[in-house]
């Protein structure tokens, strides 16, 4: 079993810490020790998929991190039951792109993504 993630480093960096289900918005610490606001909204799918939605404000220029931020959406997927489980890895996936289809997680998974999760 995976948990997929579309993400970025700092992504990663503001994931890795502990997630409540009944946070919908906290303030973590980032590798660089800066704090960034983390949006979060959970959601169950027909199937038993879990959801988590992050919205994350990270800056723009690194070597400015005081300077202008950009907002990153990251959603979070792995099979309910196994939220919090420590030991599955992370997968980025970046879907889509410029002339390409960004499909939707279906419910219940299919393809590769019902292989990932189990």
């Amino acid at each position: 079993a995976m948990r997929l993630c579309r993400l970025t480093a700092l992504a990663t960096a503001a994931l890795s810490a502990p997630y409540s289900p009944a946070a919908w918005a906290r303030t973590v610490t980032t590798a660089s020790g800066r704090g960034a606001r983390v949006e979060m909204a959970a959601h169950t799918l027909p199937g038993g998929v879990l959801l988590t939605e992050h919205e994350l404000a990270v800056p723009l220029d690194y070597a400015e991190p005081d300077g202008r931020h950009i907002s990153v959406f990251v959603r979070e997927v792995v099979q309910a039951g196994k939220e919090g489980d420590e030991s599955l890895p992370y997968v980025l996936y970046l879907q889509g792109g410029p002339g390409f289809p960004s499909p939707r997680v279906s419910a219940p998974p299919s393809g590769w993504m019902k292989v990932a999760l189990e």
